[in-house]
């Protein structure tokens, strides 16, 4: 079996989904673990106490890999992993040597696309990941908001309040370091009060890391 998928596959102008479901219908190959290479990318946390990588590795060593990770295809025999690390992870801690794939003829753009839009849809990424993800497509598209939010099918409020995270005063972005709140609207709150009153903002952090709960920042 050819491992490659046809570049005619994807035209020029091919929207994400369309690649998506194309590639959906190719058939899977078996590839060795050993011959993947994994790029850095925003997303740093790939479990937490709802997913955890040793309860996706079990299920994996019972049912397999049941949705193959997507490829492309690098100089030398060698791949690199384009989304589906999660799943590239459990399967290396299961003790797997093989993984099926999709492999796929993309440009540098599209491998970011597809890796960005997984995640958000999944809801894998932190919102400091996506923050940072977004300002990188952004930078992609010479700075069409527009084309962003058609790209990720999401609201322009939405992009905005990711956006918004990446340039936090010191109290708001405590909330998100300390994991006080992952809440957006009272991130934002915060850094509203922050920029008239930065001793309030200190205190209601304080207040809610010492009673988690005990303050709705959404309301002030």
């Amino acid at each position: 079996m050819n491992a490659a998928v046809n570049p005619a596959a994807n035209p020029l102008g091919q929207s994400m989904a369309e690649m998506f479901n194309s590639v959906k219908k190719a058939a899977p190959t078996e590839v060795d673990i050993s011959l993947i290479d994994v790029a850095p990318q925003e997303r740093k946390e790939f479990e937490d106490d709802h997913n955890k990588l040793s309860d996706l590795a079990e299920t994996i060593k019972i049912h397999g890999v049941i949705q193959p990770v997507l490829l492309r295809a690098r100089p030398g025999g060698r791949y690199e992993l384009v989304a589906g690390e999660r799943r590239l992870r459990a399967a290396k801690l299961a003790g797997l040597t093989k993984i099926p794939c999709l492999i796929r003829s993309l440009t540098d753009d599209q491998a970011v696309d597809a890796q960005f839009i997984e995640n958000i849809h999944r809801k894998n990424l932190t919102q400091l990941e996506e923050a940072a993800q977004l300002k990188k497509m952004l930078g992609v598209l010479k700075g069409d908001r527009v084309a962003l939010i058609k790209k990720i099918n999401k609201s322009e409020a939405w992009v905005i309040q990711r956006l918004n995270l990446l340039d936090l005063p010191p109290q708001a972005r405590r909330l998100i370091d300390e994991g006080i709140s992952s809440d957006v609207t009272a991130i934002n709150n915060v850094r509203q009060i922050e920029k008239t009153n930065p001793a309030q903002a200190k205190a209601l952090v304080d207040q809610a890391a010492a009673k988690p709960g005990a303050t709705d920042l959404r309301k002030k």
